[in-house]
């Protein structure tokens, strides 16, 4: 009998094992690890089956007060049996007694999240292109007046997409700026990777 409960930093090694066998490896979740456990602001759960992890999932209460859903993940080896059903369900009834609205993203190849995300009434309201290019930013320092984003509806960093309002954007702005003093380089935008679907509901 599967049962959805909320994920400790006990499991690491089965959060990590489901998700190297995601996009070949280089899925980011063990990189988020951590932070999506310890996060006040998130409820990062996952599905278990006579006490194996067999998938898991995250949403996260944005400053707007919005929510962005993300980290969906079944085992491959358990796809075909509703796992992925009932992480959507579960976290979705968690919003809907809010009244809320939910935001997502998803690749457009991503056939068995497109038909999830399409049941629960989620709409496409942009279609983006991923364009990544490495340059350093050493030394460089970015203020608040640096960054005109009018006329954008939607802030995409790190596959999240920020509606752009006074309360997300100076988030925005921290994890910009935070980023870059952590790293010596940074990816823009330059060649045409895929299409990314940022969906709403509610």
């Amino acid at each position: 009998m599967s049962k959805i409960r909320k994920v400790t930093l006990g499991d690491r090694k089965g959060i990590i094992a489901i998700s190297s066998k995601i996009w070949d490896g280089q899925d980011y979740i063990p990189n988020v690890f951590e932070d999506w456990v310890t996060d006040k602001n998130r409820k990062f759960v996952c599905l278990t089956n006579n006490g194996e992890i067999r998938g898991f999932a995250s949403m996260r209460i944005m400053p707007d007060e919005s929510v962005w859903f993300e980290g969906l993940r079944v085992a491959p080896e358990w796809r075909g049996r509703g796992y992925g059903k009932e992480l959507t369900e579960y976290l979705v009834e968690k919003v809907k007694r809010n009244r809320g609205i939910i935001r997502l993203s998803t690749y457009f190849k991503n056939y068995e999240s497109l038909h999830i995300v399409k049941k629960y009434g989620f709409e496409i309201v942009a279609r983006y292109n991923l364009l990544e290019k490495e340059v350093s930013y050493n030394g460089v320092e970015i203020k608040k007046n640096d960054i005109d984003l009018t006329g954008v509806n939607l802030i995409p960093l790190d596959w999240v997409f920020y509606r752009n309002n006074r309360n997300n954007f100076g988030v925005f702005l921290k994890r910009i700026i935070k980023r870059l003093r952590n790293y010596h380089t940074f990816k823009i935008n330059t060649t045409t990777s895929f299409l990314i679907f940022p969906f709403e509901s509610f």
